[in-house]
């Protein structure tokens, strides 16, 4: 799964808080707080649909204003989903993320230097391959970039964070 832009987001939140509505003729007010409200979803597609489920029965501009203004709180609901998302993870990908855990809140993971780490500590296996351990590792931390556990930093290609809603709580 890759993170969407702001404006998919939206989209999604839209399409799901308005069934009935087209796009095209939201009110102006809701349509300017649902793309602040889209913002903060940071590109998860969880986040939008968890969201726009909760806003389908708010059509007050006041109720969308107060779930952007307390987003944190709402986001709390989405926690469970992403618990079954890590829970679901293979083992080998559990246990390289969870080390990750030992990192503060926005430390800028470099891909090579995680996996190298990853190496180092034997957290890379894959029994009857003769494929190279750092190539086993990239595929490992492609897949949590692909699951979003991961989003791209903006300071390199090879920059990555872990994404916000994974450090809830």
């Amino acid at each position: 799964m890759k993170l969407m832009t702001n404006e998919e987001c939206w989209e999604l939140i839209s399409r799901s808080a308005f069934k009935s509505i087209s796009v095209g003729s939201i009110n102006q007010e809701l349509e300017g707080i649902g793309k602040r409200i889209a913002e903060q979803c940071k590109g998860l597609p969880l986040a939008a649909r968890a969201i726009a489920s909760h806003l389908r029965s708010k059509p007050s501009p006041d109720d969308w204003y107060d779930l952007s203004n307390n987003f944190s709180t709402y986001t709390n609901n989405i926690l469970p989903v992403l618990k079954l998302s890590y829970d679901f993870l293979p083992p080998q990908l559990k246990r390289c993320f969870a080390l990750c855990s030992i990192f503060p809140k926005g430390y800028v993971f470099d891909r090579e230097e995680l996996v190298l780490l990853w190496m180092a500590i034997d957290l890379l296996y894959q029994p009857r391959s003769n494929r190279k351990l750092k190539d086993i590792g990239y595929d490992y931390f492609d897949d949590l970039v692909a699951r979003s556990f991961f989003q791209r930093s903006n300071i390199t290609m090879t920059s990555f964070v872990m994404h916000d809603l994974m450090m809830i709580g």
